[in-house]
Parts: C-alpha cells; structure tokens; sequence
C-alpha cells in the first residue's frame, strides 16, 4: 500500500514552503513600496508633499470642515482599514483630532477598497509638477449607484480645491473592481484614455502604482511572469494561506495580465498622438514602448514582470528596477534594432527632458539617482559640451526651435503609426477600439494638429505647459511706410524685444489677438497679457476692451468631448473694423474675421475695402459675409459680434451693418436679396493668406488684378472643412496628418524590412 500520510505531510511541506514564498514577497512589496515613497516624498516640494499625505485622509472622512465634504449622511466615502495608516494618524496630528472626534464623520461600510497613485510619481521621471493619479477601486455593487455618485462629487470637489489651493492638478479615476480585472475602462476624455489602451494601461498601472490605502494587489506579490492559468492557481494557494502574518481579505484580485494584444497598438500610438499636445517627449518614448510590444510578441516578459523579475533575482539598482528607467531601456533597444537613428537621436532628447523635467522647467536641478542616471545616459550618448548647453538651456531658446521639437516628435510619431499600421493589417479593422472611443480620438487629435485653411497655429508645448508664470507683451512696430506689425512676446523673464522672445507676429491686431486666445494664453487661464500702445494709433482701454471680448470666443454653449462625436460647426464670429490712420477720411478701412467653431478651431481671414468708397457698400458686404456663414451652417445657431478698434461712429456702423443682415434672414432663400444693386467702383476682395502682403500693395495702387476675386468664393466655411487637406501650403504638408491616416514616412524604410 502507498504510504498516504507520507504523501500528505509532503504535500504539507510544498504548501508551507510556498506560502513562506506568498509572505516574503509580501515583505519585499511593501519595502519596495516604502522606497517609491520616500523617492515621490523627495522631489515633492513641501506645500505638495503636505497636499499628498492629506489626500487619503479626505477621502476617508466627510465633515464639513474638511475639503471634499459632501451634505449626504449616506454612504459614498471611506477607505479599507484606512484607521491603520500613517496617512490617517498624519491627519490626525496636523488636524489635532482624536478617534472620537472623526467617529461621527467615518463610514460605516467604507466604499474604497484601495487608492493607488500611478505614472511617473515617484519614479525618475518625476517632477515638482507631476500630476497625482489616483486609482479609486471600488466594490460597486457594495457601494450602489447613488454611492459611486456621491464618491464621485467628492473627488471633482478635493480635486478643485487641490488645483486651487495647491496649484496641484489632481485626477481621480474611479474604478469599479470587476472592470480593472477585466480591463474595461472609462470612456475617452482629457485624461482618460477609454478603449484605446486596455491591457497596456493595465500595464503601466502594474509597473508604476504606489500603494497609498487598502487593499493590496495579489498580483503584486505573485511571482514574476505567470500565465493565466498559473496565476489563479496562485492566487487559489494564496486564498487559502493559514499564517498569522497574511490576512487574504486584505489582498484584492485586480486580474492578472501576461501580454499586450497587438490590435491595441494603434488606438494606443492614437491616444499618445494626443497627449503630445501637452508632453511630447512623454509620448513619443511611450510610444516607442507600444512599437517594442508590438514586434516584441505576446511571448516577451512584459515590463512590470521584467522589474519584479529584476527584483526577485536581487537586482534592485535604479537604472534596472526603476518603472521609467526600464522604459527608456527598451525604448533605446527597439530603436536601435530599428536602425532608426534619427529616432534614437530624439528619444535621448526626450529621455533628458522627462528625467530632468527641462521640457517643463526653466533649468533642472538634478540630485540622487536622477543625477546618477542622467550622468550616466550623457556619456554613453557621448554629448559634447555644446549638445549639453543647447538642451540644458532649452528653457532660453527661441519660441521657433520649440515649435520645431514639437513637430519633429509629431513627424515621428507619424512615422510609428504608420509603421503599427502596417503590421496589424493596414486598416480601421486593426482597432480594438469602441467606433464612439475611435472617433472622438481621432476628432481630439485633428482639432489640435490637423492643419486648415487660414486656422491660427499652435504655440510651442514647453511655451503652453511651462510652469513659468506667463507674462505677454503685444507690441505694434509701424515702418517708414505706415504699415503697422503686430508681435506678441514672452516677457515672462526679460522685457527685452527680440526674435529669441518673439511668439507670433501678423500684420493685423486681430490676427495676433485670436493667436492668443486660440492658444489659451488668456488672463482667465493665469497669463498676463499687456499691450504697448507707442505706433499703434489705438488707445491702451481699447485695447485691453478687444482682448476681453475675443477672450470670450472659445466659450462654448457644449462640452468638447459631446462637440468632437460630430464634424465641428461654426459657432461664433468676431468682426474687427478698422480704420487706417493713413486714410482718415475713411471710417471704414478694414474688416477682419475670426471664426470659431465646436471644435474650439479658430480661423483669421478678411475683407480690404482700399477700392470702394461707400461705407454702406462696406457694411453691406460684412453683412453678407456674416450671412454667407450663417446660412451655411447646417442649420446651427451662430452669435456673431461686430467691434470698431475706433469709438467714433461705431453705433451707426454696427446699426447698418446689423440693418442689412435683417434683411438677409428676412429674405433668406430669396433671389431679391442676392440681386440687390449697391453702386460700387469695384468687387469687394479678399487677400492673399499670406498675411495681407497683396493687400498692402493695392494701397499703393499695385496688385490690384491678383486680388480681383470675390470674398466667399473661398471662404466657404462647409468647403473649408470639408476640403482643408487640399488648401494647406506645400510646405506644412510634411507635418499634416489625415487620420485614416496616410502620412508619408519621415525616417528610415529598408531596415523595417525583417521586423514586418
């Protein structure tokens, strides 16, 4: 007979054995949890760090006296054994409150079963302005819709108060337990990537998450690279683990993850497409990372196995366990494999700034493994004295050599897609996408990058993102012709005037005006914008008046994620008339336009009167302009808004104006209106896009005929939408993206050949 109770102490003795197993790797976790935090709590300035330790505490409690109180005696709060934290005996100090005194304001049945802070905090790549975001997993059918609603009040609410108070952007993403595990996420918004990254955010949150409360992960103790089925055997030895020192209800299930799909790989490099409108060296290494799984295979260890592989092998320098770190690792590989050298010379500039934070910050200061890492990076990139000076004084370079990084990052990017494009099958079926998720993103990605006719482009990422307080001088320069030029500088650190200071210029006040506010560059957004007056023939009230009232243009009546599930509308239009101080007889000299649609796109374009001598044909013609774009609408409401940049007349203008536009909704559709008879010397022109050269001319009396075309036979705003690929100059072509998408590759072809 076999010996079954030898069997069965053996049996005894694997269990044991692998439970040991189960609780040094606990062990292991939370020393290695410890280190990520005093790592975050290191490059957090003091103000942050404070704001960080509150954070949990908030979310526990609901009183009045603290931010993010709810006026609901229901449940909606509370975090998992939160009572045994540092963080909630830190409040208690800081806040001098006892046990008893909480005890009214605490749940009853706490509806967060863990908080987890993931992205770079507390890694390498952090920075003094690195986001908190935060993971709020609960149990959703514990908690109810009414609780996810209240807990979801609470969190808008700490989050406001942190980006006022702190000057902290703070995100909290609630997440119910069964969706983590089973990679569902939230639909796409700013932050959130929705169906466009699953098992990659799933990774990213493995290999970057620092526990804060709750529960902990069981795949964080797990051993490093399980399939599937190995894994819920695991876990099911884990469950069931009988040792004082490992409780099983304080672990969570969160789903196990053992390869990247390759159909995510485009909706991913899609997503970061985006997000480089705020971080382009950020996304373009996180793509290079997408491009690495997609020719790696479903069979390569994935990152946040390879760092807990590291670990369990007893490697634990940064360079090789750090979440970042291993990232740039295998970004440099894949390039490098990729013969694409152009690309290894940019994934090193970006590697720089996301260590140093030097894309952001006016200079880095750089200390610890930080200094360490990018000492090391430095002399394996062998950089000569000059390449260091340029990049670490990239704060001080001009606004032009900034744009021309964002487009250099967007040109490649370009080129990744295409590539990921071309190895899922070349089509929309490579999605593994929601069409809803699909379209929004690829709607988000073409209101901020896709170049139209006449659209007002973008100011450099570093210039929109920097945490340099903004301060704008819009100055005027007349020449010894009387043509006046319209430059808007940076003077946030020198009040100097010159081209390495020098953001955008036009020769219209209105042109450079709707820059800024397309750009975001507004006093209600934090910048400070002043205007000098010296040559401008235009009062200092008036023009601060007129940056008021464009300032208004990008408010909108609809939200921009429900505007970007249709093609965008126009929305509204600001007319500038002006008068030319060297034709003062004329009141009415010039009307320029801005047009503004869902999309939030802005578009300059318009008129110049130098050949008709009738305001009312002039007031005519803006009305039918005015007209023109209403009825052409798709029968979408438009406000529209006449301004005078002179006082004098201006209701008698605006009055006319307004006179004839009646006339053209009263008889809209009616052939009277379009046959009206207005004695006019000439057609009424519009000028050249190049920034009004042409109509400069026709003041002198030259240039007439190469102007001699009706104002709407372009500007058609249905036309220019749906057209606007063929309307972009020659020499931005390189740098437009059709979102189907057909780019033409901007790096190496030949040495792709063996990885397709």
């Amino acid at each position: 007979m076999p010996d079954t109770t030898k069997n069965t102490d053996s049996k005894i003795a694997v269990t044991r054995q692998k439970a040991s197993l189960v609780i040094a790797s606990r062990r292991d976790f939370v020393a290695g949890n410890i280190g990520r935090l005093r790592e975050l709590l290191r490059y957090l300035p003091r103000k942050k760090s404070e704001l960080f330790q509150l954070i949990p505490f908030l979310l526990h409690v609901n009183a009045p006296r603290f931010a993010g109180y709810v006026a609901s005696p229901a449940n909606g709060f509370g975090i998992y054994r939160f009572h045994e934290s540092g963080f909630y005996k830190h409040a208690q100090g800081k806040f001098n409150v006892t046990e008893k005194d909480l005890k009214p304001y605490l749940a009853t049945n706490p509806v967060i079963d863990g908080l987890y802070l993931m992205g770079s905090s507390g890694t390498l790549a952090q920075s003094n302005y690195s986001d908190f975001d935060f993971w709020v997993v609960v149990d959703t059918q514990r908690a109810g819709d009414a609780g996810i609603e209240r807990l979801n009040k609470k969190l808008r609410s700490i989050e406001k108060w942190a980006e006022e108070k702190f000057d902290q952007e703070v995100t909290f993403f609630v997440l119910g337990t069964d969706d983590v595990k089973n990679n569902r996420f939230p639909s796409i918004d700013d932050e959130s990537s929705g169906s466009a990254q699953k098992s990659l955010l799933k990774e990213e949150f493995y290999r970057t998450f620092v526990m804060i409360a709750g529960k902990i992960p069981f795949w964080a103790i797990s051993p490093a690279g399980l399939g599937d089925k190995e894994y819920y055997e695991w876990l099911e030895l884990a469950r069931n683990i009988d040792n004082i020192n490992f409780y099983p209800e304080d672990y969570i299930d969160l789903g196990n993850l053992s390869s990247i799909k390759e159909e995510e790989c485009l909706g991913a490099i899609l997503w970061q497409f985006y997000k480089s409108s705020k971080d382009p060296a950020k996304s373009f290494i996180k793509s290079c990372l997408v491009i690495y799984y997609l020719f790696s295979g479903e069979d390569a260890l994935l990152l946040c196995d390879l760092i807990k592989k590291r670990r369990e092998d007893g490697v634990f320098e940064p360079v090789k366990t750090d979440p970042y770190a291993v990232v740039f690792e295998k970004a440099m590989e894949i390039l490098t494999d990729m013969n694409d050298h152009d690309g290894e010379m940019l994934l090193r500039d970006c590697i720089y700034f996301r260590v140093c934070g030097n894309h952001l910050l006016p200079k880095a200061v750089l200390e610890g493994p930080k200094k360490e890492l990018i000492d090391r990076y430095m002399n394996e990139w062998d950089w000569d004295e000059g390449k260091r000076d340029s990049i670490i004084n990239y704060a001080s370079s001009p606004e032009s050599k900034k744009v021309a990084f964002d487009e250099r990052v967007f040109k490649k990017l370009s080129f990744l897609y295409e590539l990921a494009l071309r190895d899922t099958g070349g089509d929309d079926h490579s999605f593994d996408m929601n069409e809803e998720d699909a379209n929004v993103l690829k709607n988000r990605i073409a209101a901020i990058y896709q170049k139209k006719y006449q659209k007002l482009p973008r100011c450099s990422t570093y210039f929109k993102s920097s945490n340099v307080r903004k301060a704008i001088t819009v100055a005027c320069d007349v020449n010894q012709h009387g043509f006046q030029t319209w430059t808007a500088y940076d003077t946030s650190r020198s009040h100097n005037y010159s081209s390495f200071n020098q953001l955008f210029t036009g020769p219209e006040l209105l042109r450079v005006v709707g820059w800024l506010v397309a750009n975001g560059l507004t006093k209600s957004n934090g910048a400070s914008v002043e205007f000098q007056t010296h040559g401008a023939n235009v009062s200092l009230k008036r023009l601060n008046r007129l940056f008021d009232d464009v300032s208004s243009l990008k408010k909108s009546k609809i939200s921009l994620n429900e505007a970007l599930t249709d093609m965008p509308v126009l929305e509204k239009i600001i007319i500038l008339i002006n008068s030319d101080p060297r034709h003062r007889e004329k009141t009415i000299q010039t009307a320029d336009y801005l047009v503004n649609n869902t999309w939030r796109e802005v578009f300059f374009d318009g008129i110049r009167f130098s050949n008709v001598d009738n305001d009312d044909v002039r007031c005519y013609k803006i009305a039918e302009a005015i007209w023109t774009f209403m009825s052409k609408n798709a029968g979408k409401p438009v406000e529209h808004k006449v301004l005078l940049i002179k006082d004098s007349a201006s209701g008698m203008i605006e009055n006319t104006i307004e006179g004839y536009l009646g006339e053209f909704k009263r008889n809209a559709g009616n052939e009277k209106t379009k046959n009206k008879k207005i004695s006019s010397k000439k057609e009424v022109v519009r000028p050249d896009p190049d920034a009004g050269s042409q109509a400069a001319k026709l003041d002198h009396g030259e240039g007439q005929d190469s102007l001699d075309r009706p104002l709407l036979d372009k500007f058609d705003y249905a036309e220019l939408i749906k057209n606007a690929d063929n309307k972009v100059n020659d020499s931005d072509a390189d740098s437009d993206i059709d979102l189907d998408i057909d780019i033409d590759d901007p790096g190496p072809t030949k040495p792709y050949l063996d990885l397709l």
